[in-house]
């Protein structure tokens, strides 16, 4: 499919591929989910943090990322502090 792109003027400047527009970019869809990247376990204990879980007792809700997570949170297993806690790598 083609496009005319207009002038101020009202007038066509030239027909571009749909999709060929400046600073348009095109490829998969974005995730929305949690990825590799929001894997992370206790270093202590190996309790695993799930972003879907969250740690509701410990007041994180459900869909938190770790990275989001306040600096003073700890391991609901062993207390280990969040600095403690390692990404996991697949």
């Amino acid at each position: 499919m083609r496009v005319a792109s207009v002038a101020g003027n009202g007038r066509p400047l030239s027909l571009q591929p749909l999709g060929a527009e400046v600073g348009v970019a095109y490829g998969p869809p974005m995730s929305t989910g949690p990825g590799p990247e929001d894997r992370w376990e206790c270093g202590s204990c190996g309790t695993p943090y799930d972003p879907d879980e969250g740690d509701p007792d410990g007041g994180i809700p459900p869909g938190t990322r770790f990275e989001d997570i306040p600096d003073d949170w700890y391991c609901p297993v062993c207390g280990a502090s969040k600095s403690e806690f390692v990404r996991i790598e697949d």
